[in-house]
């Protein structure tokens, strides 16, 4: 039982999720979505995920982000990464909230945050419209990875 409380104490404090909604489901060019998280433990391995809610209103199959990731030291990180909401019948993926539909998709697996501190993340759109309709929220979520867990059983 000690073991148990532990490990779950242990796994919650690995673990971040924050999510930004956007104002009339639109996420305008100018919008940076900004998230800070905070690292204790430079040992551990995490997967980052993030998750994105959009209506069918949403117009294109495909997101693209460009993400920046600041570690506390001010070394930098750019990043471009495209994420496909849709199959290519037209079928929207993920989970059905609602009118809406919620699917989180991998965007970098078995990560060390090399040092203590925040890292300060970015996030633009990058779709050739200004402002994109049909995006309701985004997420970034942390969380131990496969590995940190079997490790931790060991």
């Amino acid at each position: 039982m000690v073991f148990v409380c532990l490990f779950a104490s242990c796994y919650q404090s690995n673990y971040y999720q924050h999510t930004y909604s956007f104002q009339n489901e639109t996420w305008n060019l100018d919008t940076i979505v900004k998230f800070d998280i905070q690292n204790t433990d430079t040992k551990v391995v995490k997967d980052i995920f993030f998750e994105i809610t959009n209506t069918a209103s949403y117009p294109v199959a495909n997101l693209r982000l460009f993400v920046n990731v600041e570690s506390p030291s001010g070394v930098q990180l750019t990043d471009t990464v495209e994420f496909f909401l849709a199959t290519r019948e037209g079928m929207w993926r993920g989970k059905r909230v609602g009118e809406a539909w919620k699917v989180k998709l991998p965007y970098k697996q078995y990560v060390k945050f090399g040092e203590k501190g925040t890292y300060k993340v970015s996030v633009v759109h990058g779709l050739r419209s200004a402002n994109i309709e049909g995006i309701k929220q985004l997420s970034l979520i942390t969380q131990l990875s496969a590995v940190s867990i079997r490790e931790m059983n060991e």
